[in-house]
C-alpha cells in the first residue's frame, strides 16, 4: 500500500449559484412562494442589480427553472433536473440536429433514451457484468 495522502473519493462540483437556484425551487415546492422569489431576486441581483422578479404561480417557478438553466448552460445539469421534474426533452426549434432528430424532436418524460446505455465492448469485455440496462 502506497503512503502519504489517499484520495478515494469523487469530486462534488456545485457552485454557489446553483445552491440558490436549488433552494429556490425547493421553497416554492414547499409552498413558500415569498421566501422562493426573495432567494431567486437574490442570486439575480449579483448577475443584474435591476433584476427584481415579482410573479407567482407557475410564472415563479418558470423563471426559477429557467434563470438556473441560463446559469448552468453546458454544465450538465438540465438531464438530471428534466429527469427530477419528469419533463419532455423538445429539440424541435434546434437546427444542429441529425435528419432523424427533426423527424421526432420530442423525447417523452421516462424515455429509456434518458439511460446512458453500457457500450457493448464493455459488456463483452467484463464478465461481471451481465444485462443491458432495458
Amino acid at each position: 500500500m502506497g503512503t502519504g495522502d489517499v484520495f478515494a473519493s469523487d469530486y462534488i462540483y456545485l457552485r454557489t449559484g446553483e445552491m440558490y437556484f436549488v433552494a429556490a425551487e425547493a421553497l416554492y415546492r414547499a409552498n413558500k412562494p415569498d421566501e422562493a422569489k426573495n432567494m431567486l431576486n437574490e442570486i439575480m441581483k449579483t448577475r443584474n442589480p435591476n433584476y427584481n422578479f415579482n410573479g407567482t404561480g407557475q410564472a415563479l417557478l418558470d423563471e426559477i427553472c429557467l434563470q438556473k438553466r441560463i446559469e448552468m448552460w453546458g454544465e450538465g445539469k438540465r438531464l438530471f433536473d428534466m429527469k427530477r421534474r419528469n419533463e419532455d426533452l423538445d429539440r424541435s426549434k434546434g437546427t444542429n440536429h441529425h435528419e432523424l432528430v427533426k423527424k421526432n424532436p420530442i423525447v417523452k418524460a421516462g424515455s429509456n433514451l434518458f439511460i446512458y446505455q453500457i457500450p457493448e465492448n464493455e459488456l463483452k469485455a467484463n464478465s461481471a457484468i451481465t444485462e443491458q440496462n432495458d
